[in-house]
């Protein structure tokens, strides 16, 4: 009978924490208040369809560039895809100088972090390959000084 006792006890506490927990009426909120919330719920509706938008860019993206459709891009993959897209201005060295970028751990496999970096936008691609367009006319100009000097009598 005492279990009997302390177990209608214990129900009777959580059915009052229970009342307890009930949401009290709450005062109408001002219109003012009420406009506020509901262009703040708009923005973040429109801010969630644009991200959703931005990761489907992306996504489409990077699998266009992953061929073989194994989930992963590996260097080959991007060599490709880069040269298809670049080669008239540059050369297979100057996008192997920037794919050596992209592969940090050398495991043969795009470092998607650097991928996403331009598909955002926070690095540009261009950029990279004049940046080693430019550190290959640098390299030549040095070796062309060096051999200048060797030839002098």
């Amino acid at each position: 009978q005492l279990g009997t006792i302390v177990s209608s006890q214990i129900e009777t506490k959580s059915g009052q924490e229970k009342l307890d927990e009930q949401p009290k009426e709450q005062e109408p909120k001002p219109a003012l208040v009420q406009k506020l919330e509901q262009k703040v719920h708009s923005l973040v509706l429109d801010l969630e369809k644009h991200l959703d938008n931005v990761e489907a860019q992306v996504g489409n993206r990077l699998n266009m560039l992953d061929q073989n459709k194994d989930g992963m891009i590996s260097v080959k993959e991007l060599e490709e895809a880069l040269l298809i897209t670049f080669r008239a201005r540059f050369t297979k060295e100057q996008i192997d100088h920037v794919i050596e970028r992209f592969d940090r751990d050398k495991d043969g496999f795009v470092d998607v972090s650097y991928l996403m970096k331009i598909a955002t936008g926070d690095l540009d691609l261009k950029t990279l390959l004049q940046e080693a367009k430019e550190e290959e006319l640098k390299v030549k100009q040095k070796v062309k000084s060096e051999v200048e000097v060797h030839s002098l009598p």
